[in-house]
């Protein structure tokens, strides 16, 4: 019986003041990632992630880089240990820290990309003002049905599959608010989200032009080991292939419920979220309550791996 090991890497809204102090107070290989990443930004871009404030943090284009550079440095100090992981998934945003991960970005190609996005995002917000609201008890096809019929007056698009019913859905601020109404009066549950954005969604698209640029003109590599991207749920490993996906990620769902079925499929059992608080590890309990799962964000959240974890992890790659 084999154990695979996959790594799985937070998006936007995993961010939280205080975030990578502790790894940063602890190791070398994060002192230098986040200096690298105060110079790359400009300014200190660490002093926010360790002291906040929340809504400075919490700003699209500070969020993204941030945690780009928190789960960063959390996968560089896995990997120097010896942790090998099987495959690879970011979330959203967190797809980035993958690619970096799996060695088909740079840190510094990534970080250039991911404040880009960022700052692209947040002016898109500004233009179009939207948000997002997670549904909870709605079936997949249900959902999808709800959307299509509401959107023939004003329209609304699932962002994220991110598990058995659980969705979130993207658009404009009037038009998420109504359509949230229309979801309690037919039972579901409904939770705003803290952004302040609709992303992967039509309401992205003003972003796309000059991301596309940006992205065309950086150098992607093969990866070191499979990654399973958010627009197809795909195994992915050329470099070419992570551009052209990547150029469409961010007015595309999120197949997240499908990303980590196909790690499960390749016989992944043990999973470790690499990044702020565990937003992930919940969503992979309600997808699969049977795999072992970890959260590493800081020393203790580490030492709790490496003391409670199979060390005998296959990696095939």
């Amino acid at each position: 019986m084999t154990n695979k090991l996959g790594f799985i890497f937070p998006g936007q809204g995993s961010q939280i003041p205080g975030m990578g102090l502790e790894i940063f107070n602890n190791f070398i290989q994060a002192q230098n990632l986040f200096a690298q990443a105060d110079h790359l930004f400009g300014s200190d871009l660490s002093l926010i992630c360790f002291s906040g404030p929340a809504d400075i943090l919490q700003k699209t284009e500070i969020a993204q880089p941030a945690i780009l550079t928190v789960s960063t440095a959390i996968c560089k100090i896995l990997l120097d240990r010896g942790v090998k992981p099987s495959f690879l998934a970011g979330h959203s945003l967190g797809e980035y820290s993958a690619l970096v991960c799996g060695g088909v970005l740079s840190f510094e190609s990534a970080f250039r990309l991911v404040k880009l996005r960022g700052e692209l995002m947040a002016r898109a917000e500004r233009n179009s003002p939207g948000t997002m609201v997670a549904v909870i008890g709605a079936e997949k096809r249900e959902l999808e049905k709800d959307c299509r019929e509401f959107s023939e007056k004003s329209p609304v698009v699932i962002a994220n599959y991110n598990g058995p019913n659980q969705m979130v859905v993207s658009g404009k601020v009037d038009d998420i608010r109504a359509f949230s109404h229309y979801l309690i009066n037919k039972g579901k549950k409904v939770i705003p989200l803290n952004v302040s954005g609709a992303f992967h969604s039509y309401l992205m698209k003003p972003a796309l032009g000059e991301l596309i640029e940006a992205i065309e003109d950086t150098d992607f590599h093969d990866a070191s080991v499979p990654i399973v991207t958010n627009i197809d749920s795909t195994l992915t490993r050329e470099g070419k292939r992570f551009k052209e996906k990547l150029k469409w990620q961010l007015i595309s769902p999120v197949l997240w419920d499908d990303c980590i079925n196909t790690m499960i499929r390749f016989e992944v059992k043990t999973f470790v979220e690499v990044g702020p608080q565990q937003v992930l590890s919940k969503l992979l309990k309600r997808i699969d309550r049977d795999k072992t799962i970890f959260s590493v964000e800081d020393p203790g959240s580490m030492n709790n791996f490496f003391e409670r974890s199979d060390k005998t992890f296959i990696s095939d790659y």
